[in-house]
């Protein structure tokens, strides 16, 4: 089974995500903030990590670099309502491997995740 974490301070987004990608071969767990979820990374392992660039205690890009020099193998997908190209090559520069613009259509998140996930096992 795949875990990944996500990392979203939206209840109703994360319910989206989440029933978008839980079946039986994957697993979301939900953190809401970036505290909560270096508890969650303090205890468990991901696959992958699918976090906002919006959160109410950091920014997600600087959170994507520090996990990255933690682990550089750690996938990582932005899903974010930034739509600026800027930002958006950013988070590349910085190590995330793929970039999700909300709102987003969920067979395309899907398909985008099911191949990362492919990719790592």
């Amino acid at each position: 089974m795949s875990r990944i974490l996500h990392i979203e301070d939206n209840e109703k987004v994360h319910s989206l995500v989440s029933r978008v990608l839980t079946d039986d071969q994957i697993e979301v767990i939900w953190a809401s903030s970036l505290e909560v979820a270096d508890q969650l990374r303090a205890k468990e392992s991901f696959d992958l990590i699918i976090l906002d660039l919006g959160l109410p205690d950091g920014n997600g890009a600087d959170y994507c670099q520090k996990v990255k020099s933690e682990n550089p193998s750690q996938g990582i997908f932005i899903l974010s309502g930034d739509i600026n190209i800027a930002t958006k090559v950013m988070t590349f520069v910085i190590g995330a491997e793929d970039y999700i613009t909300k709102p987003f259509d969920n067979s395309e998140l899907k398909a985008r995740v099911v191949a990362k996930l492919k990719a790592i096992n």
